[in-house]
């Protein structure tokens, strides 16, 4: 079988530059990212940039990255970059830097020539973003030559929970995902519940597009638990309605009212549809003592943090994977998570279930570890290696073969 290139689309870690400490989809293009500069081949990388596009190479990939992880500072903004008034100056100069590191620009309307030109017939491009689907480029890029386009879906939540999202926020990830539907070859689910709900999806619009289920994979982390004499707790994830931050302030109400709370902090940037929470947080006598609010913290702060926490606080009310909550178990640190299908399918047992709706069941488990800390041993977490072992398996059931290190070029 002729060995088939990756063009791997790195729209969203573009258009994220300079905007905080990655989340759990920004971690995910970047593993796709260090993949395929990884294996052996041409692969390619795409981006969505104001104006069109940028296609890169392995070695402008890599000097991007250098860039990305703030190795260098970014370029100052170009003619066009300047063009996007609207842009914050962090972006215009990743743009700026990205259009310098490339080795081809197209503009939307002749993509497919452009990319035809730098890339061999078979390719597959991978868009594990949730971002540049637009049903006009995933044609273009099919018209370009590509064997098969594969997609993951991270989630459903805008569907399943629509409450939990800014207004129109539904019917746009609708329209994406039957876009995506419409053009993909293979969807890739980060769990079994995302493929449960996107085969449900796919019954009601009558599509049938083959989907397989990779469990995304964590970067080992090189400290362990050990808990503070004085207690803490850690949550983690952008503060919007569906992690329901909100149970949190009723718990430290109440253990408050009992004596001296614990301290809690709340890791996370501040999201949509949240204002009653924010105001709530920022009128509440507990914060800055026993409530410590952090926007940004990067990953050498808050591995530490969640080591020293006697448990990761996890009462969100839907997920699609649950990063945090795998990251604080590889570190030894115990969680008090919402009792949702895909925890269970994560971790098993190894959590504390708890009912996103009951501030009481959260009160007493925070007092059990306040009393009396614990550790989690041993716990085997899913590692990158195995999610692209997996991945590649199903791309050659579907004729994509990849080149890797120990095949003859």
């Amino acid at each position: 079988m002729p060995k088939s290139d990756f063009l791997i689309d790195i729209s969203r870690s573009v258009s994220r530059a300079g905007s905080g400490p990655a989340t759990g989809i920004d971690r995910v293009e970047r593993a796709y990212i260090d993949h395929a500069l990884d294996l052996e081949g041409d692969h390619k990388f795409i981006s969505r940039a104001l104006g069109g596009f940028a296609l890169l190479d392995k070695a402008g990939m890599t000097e991007f990255l250098t860039y990305l992880d703030g190795d260098a500072d970014w370029e100052n903004p170009d003619l066009l970059s300047r063009l996007g008034l609207r842009q914050p100056k962090q972006q215009q100069q990743a743009e700026a830097t990205l259009r310098r590191s490339s080795i081809a620009l197209s503009p939307k309307i002749t993509l497919s020539h452009v990319l035809s030109r730098h890339l061999r017939g078979g390719f597959w491009y991978l868009n594990v973003g949730h971002t540049n689907q637009a049903g006009t480029v995933l044609s273009q890029i099919r018209q370009a030559g590509a064997s098969g386009l594969a997609i993951m879906v991270h989630d459903t939540i805008p569907l399943s929970h629509p409450q939990t999202t800014r207004p129109g926020t539904p019917a746009k990830f609708a329209r994406q995902l039957e876009g995506a539907l419409n053009h993909a070859d293979l969807m890739i689910c980060n769990s079994r519940d995302t493929a449960i709900h996107l085969a449900r999806f796919q019954a009601d619009r009558g599509t049938d597009v083959k989907s397989v289920v990779c469990p995304l994979g964590i970067d080992p982390v090189d400290v362990d638990h050990r808990p503070s004499p004085t207690p803490e707790f850690v949550a983690l994830g952008t503060l919007e309605p569906r992690k329901n931050h909100m149970l949190l302030l009723d718990v430290w109400k109440a253990l408050a009212e009992s004596g001296t709370p614990p301290k809690l902090h709340i890791v996370g940037r501040r999201g949509w549809n949240n204002e009653a929470f924010f105001t709530r947080l920022d009128a509440s006598p507990l914060k800055n003592r026993s409530i410590v609010e952090h926007s940004d913290l990067p990953d050498p702060d808050l591995w530490p943090l969640i080591a020293r926490s006697r448990a990761l606080l996890f009462p969100t009310i839907a997920e699609g994977f649950g990063l945090p909550l795998l990251e604080a178990l590889q570190i030894g640190t115990p969680v008090l998570a919402s009792d949702l299908p895909v925890f269970h399918e994560l971790a098993g047992d190894v959590p504390t279930y708890l009912s996103p709706k009951s501030p009481e069941e959260w009160v007493a488990a925070i007092r059990e570890l306040v009393d009396t800390p614990r550790s989690i041993a041993g716990f085997d977490a899913p590692r990158w290696p195995a999610h692209f072992a997996l991945l590649h398996k199903t791309l050659e059931q579907v004729g994509c073969s990849i080149l890797t290190a120990g095949d003859q070029i």
